[in-house]
């Protein structure tokens, strides 16, 4: 529903920074259109195997998400 209800992507955007400035992956400039559509498995995989965040997929995916949510709660 990203896009309909609300327009998410820069919230995901940037909780995946945070989580990759955290633990030190390297992000690249065709990173932000590889996640595009991606599901959190998906993704979570991405952020481990080709931008090198040293955490299991499950863990990424909490990270981001603790990360997303810290970012609604500011908004």
């Amino acid at each position: 529903m990203d896009g309909v209800i609300i327009d998410s992507e820069e919230n995901w955007e940037r909780a995946r920074l945070a989580v990759v400035a955290e633990f030190g992956g390297a992000y690249h400039a065709g990173a932000a259109q590889d996640l595009m559509g991606m599901s959190p498995p998906e993704w979570s995989r991405y952020l481990r195997d080709r931008i090198g965040i040293p955490l299991s997929a499950e863990a990424i995916q909490r990270e981001v998400m603790r990360q997303l949510s810290a970012d609604y709660k500011r908004d």
